[in-house]
């Protein structure tokens, strides 16, 4: 395995945040049925998306990111 850069971790933590609305002491603030995360064929929980399946979690996540955070071409 070569060199861990956890800093892009950074990206999809805050990306998480804001997509199930995390509040400053770390609660979410989503029903499960609204979350991206939720519903995936892998599982039905985020945390075992994001602990055993880390990049499909990724990628759900760069969707949701493309589709309402990131800058759009004029």
């Amino acid at each position: 395995m070569g060199n861990i850069d956890c800093t892009k971790a950074e990206d999809y933590l805050k990306t998480r945040a804001i997509a199930t609305k995390i509040d400053k002491n770390g609660s979410c603030h989503i029903h499960c049925d609204e979350c991206i995360l939720k519903g995936q064929e892998l599982t039905d929980r985020c945390e075992v998306l994001e602990y055993l399946h880390p990049k499909e979690a990724i990628k759900i996540m760069q969707g949701y990111a493309d589709e309402h955070l990131n800058s759009k071409p004029s």
